[in-house]
């Protein structure tokens, strides 16, 4: 059974379908992939609006599944920089917010390009 399920993110709310089972008590998420495939509809829609608040950056850089440790090398520039994007102590450059939204793109179609040129 699919149900909606939204999650706001920056006071901005998403919705996406997920497949979930049912008991008479409870409803749980079906699976892993399931739980992925939503969110991973829920990045595309953040994608699309150009959602660039600091818990949308946050939720995009957890769709890449890298630390921040690896990001922030891969984009060349400082951890503490880096780190102010994602708590929206600054806003984060366009031209990196392109870049995320590539990754996870290419990921949508199996592909890294981007973050292996990066990774060097």
């Amino acid at each position: 059974m699919r149900e909606e399920l939204t999650r706001i993110l920056d006071g901005v709310e998403y919705t996406a379908l997920i497949e979930v089972e049912r008991s008479n008590l409870s409803v749980n998420v079906a699976s892993l992939d399931a739980w992925r495939a939503h969110e991973h509809a829920v990045a595309l829609q953040v994608i699309r609006r150009q959602a660039a608040g600091p818990e949308a950056c946050r939720f995009m850089r957890c769709q890449i599944e890298h630390t921040s440790a690896v990001l922030h090398k891969a984009l060349a520039v400082d951890i503490n920089t880096f780190n102010q994007w994602f708590t929206g102590t600054s806003a984060m450059p366009k031209p990196v917010w392109i870049v995320l939204a590539r990754i996870i793109l290419e990921r949508e179609e199996g592909r890294n390009d981007t973050l292996d040129l990066l990774l060097g």
